[in-house]
């Protein structure tokens, strides 16, 4: 099981990340048939999930309060991001790719929890496997759009090296600015990470359209 400190330690959360061999991890399948019907689109569109199997339509984030819902990503390089109040009463999750996380799709989801009343402080947020900037080698120009929106980040970490894109470091430092104190970035490689029986993780980059997907999963327990 691919395990994150905080989400482990935050009370009623049931979490879960896919794998290439079991994209639905373990912890969540009794509950998957629940899940929503929607379509990542990498736009910055989300929704409240408040019911079984609800239909979202072109959404890349949604959230609960509702138990026994699982909310979920898909991804195969992307970034997953998961979100929790450390108290266990809501959860949130979001799909980021290049072009959600350009369009600020974590602020999108973030200001619609501060306008009624939300502190960064009471959340935890967790980085899940993605395609790391060793791995990931963009254009010129899309580095220069990252670190143009992301002036605040450091240039250096947003590219640590010629055209390379550190997505998931991107999000940490960016939701630290945001107010969070408690960020986990797992700094798991979706295009790298092996095991002794082969590749952990479905990756686009590594195998184009072959790729399948894996998912991650947030859950409030009844």
């Amino acid at each position: 099981m691919i395990a994150s400190k905080l989400l482990s330690a935050t009370p009623k959360i049931l979490y879960g990340f896919g794998s290439l061999t079991e994209p639905v991890p373990a912890t969540l399948k009794t509950a998957w048939d629940h899940r929503p019907q929607w379509k990542q689109v990498h736009g910055i569109a989300f929704a409240e999930i408040t019911k079984p199997q609800q239909v979202c339509g072109d959404v890349d984030a949604m959230w609960t309060q509702t138990p026994g819902l699982p909310i979920a990503v898909a991804t195969a390089d992307c970034v997953p991001i998961l979100l929790c109040k450390k108290d266990g009463s809501k959860a949130a999750v979001i799909h980021a790719g290049w072009r959600g996380t350009l369009a600020k799709i974590a602020d999108a989801l973030w200001n619609h929890f501060a306008s009624s009343g939300e502190s960064p402080l009471d959340w935890n947020a967790v980085i899940g496997p993605c395609i790391s900037g060793a791995q990931y080698q963009v254009t010129e120009s899309m580095i220069a759009d990252f670190q143009k929106i992301f002036s605040h980040l450091s240039p250096q970490l947003i590219s640590p090296s010629y055209r390379h894109l550190d997505l998931g470091a991107l999000h940490e430092a960016h939701f630290r600015h945001l107010g969070f104190t408690d960020v986990e970035n797992l700094a798991l490689c979706t295009f790298e990470s092996k095991t002794s029986n082969g590749f952990l993780f479905n990756s686009f980059r590594r195998d184009a359209e072959k790729s399948g997907r894996q998912y991650s999963i947030l859950m409030i327990q009844s």
